[in-house]
């Protein structure tokens, strides 16, 4: 059977695509090697009557353009927002930490006055890098060595967002990529509880430690988020992390998409220099006009294409790409 295209992997990246697809009326078809879909947006009873989002635990990025689109909502996705937490010190004292900006600000008043002036300083910077990151999020990035049209038109339209802020401003968000969480954090806060908190976003998910150059570019990632309207804010999927990528499913189901579990790919299969199917490991073949690997960029090239389909000089660059875990989950029935 022959498709449009041949998605692989159901995680949500490739359901998502897989959507958007077949909302556009093509023909389209994704392979999954695990029974169950959803990749690290999954949820599964690990022990008898407790349900876990053993991978993926908190949605925030997850765009609401892509939920408006697709109609989550009516596939029965809800997300629930995350109130807030609580870090205890070694002393017996915690620092509490809240959705609500004024209840923060009262917090931080009881390890320092100084610090609750300064959130609000913060707070506004933040948001200032957000706004002009955010609208990035759902644009192509262009390609600057391209001359074609469209990567053209895109590159003038970063240099009028940039053009757009003060020179001030511009200069104090370049200053901002490239810092790293510990000083960013200094320019601001004196208490090491409130730094120490407000560091863990900049470095969870990555292989950086607070000092790290670039470390404070990664904390716009845990403030772009947004649930409801609520800019910053982190949610729960109701039924855990897997009901993302099953109403994804359902979406796709509903558009005329089809999605094959159980069927993991051995092979990508490449004619004359082109991406044309998938063998499967059980030996039968799925086509499509196009292939589309939601697995990583080392598992999609070095183990399922011919390294003689590819270039030389491709082939030596994924090799050396790095491609590291960082982090760590414990699932614990209580």
């Amino acid at each position: 059977m022959s498709f449009d295209a041949v998605i692989v992997g159901a995680g949500h990246n490739g359901l998502v695509t897989a959507c958007y697809l077949a909302r556009a009326g093509m023909k389209v078809c994704v392979v999954e090697k695990n029974d169950w879909i959803g990749g690290a947006a999954v949820s599964r009873e690990l022990y008898p009557g407790f349900t876990y989002s053993n991978c993926s635990y908190v949605s925030s990025l997850f765009r609401p353009e892509i939920m408006r689109d697709l109609e989550l909502a009516r596939h029965g996705l809800q997300i629930l927002p995350y109130e807030g937490g609580a870090v205890f010190q070694q002393d017996g004292g915690y620092l509490g930490m809240f959705r609500d900006h004024d209840a923060n600000r009262r917090e931080f008043a009881r390890h320092s006055r100084r610090d609750a002036e300064a959130y609000d300083l913060y707070a506004r910077d933040i948001l200032r890098f957000c706004r002009f990151i955010r609208p990035m999020l759902m644009r192509t990035p262009p390609d600057p060595s391209s001359f074609r049209p469209r990567d053209l038109s895109e590159l003038l339209w970063l240099g009028k967002q940039m053009g757009a802020l003060s020179e001030g401003l511009r200069a104090r968000m370049v200053q901002f990529w490239t810092m790293s969480i510990a000083d960013f954090l200094d320019e601001y806060f004196e208490s090491p509880v409130i730094k120490g908190y407000l560091a863990v976003s900049a470095i969870i998910g990555t292989a950086l430690g607070p000092m790290s150059p670039g470390s404070a570019y990664v904390l716009l990632h845990h403030y772009m988020g947004d649930v409801d309207g609520n800019v910053g804010a982190w949610g729960f999927a109701r039924g855990g992390m897997g009901a993302i990528t099953k109403a994804l499913t359902a979406s796709l189901r509903a558009s005329g998409g089809e999605v094959r579990v159980g069927q993991g790919v051995e092979r990508i299969l490449v004619r004359s220099g082109r991406a044309v199917g998938v063998a499967l490991a059980n030996g039968d073949e799925v086509h499509g006009a196009r292939v589309i690997s939601n697995m990583d960029v080392k598992r999609t090239f070095l183990r399922h294409v011919e390294e003689a389909e590819l270039p030389e000089e491709f082939v030596k660059r994924v090799k050396a790409f790095k491609i590291r875990g960082s982090s760590g989950k414990l699932n614990i029935a209580l």
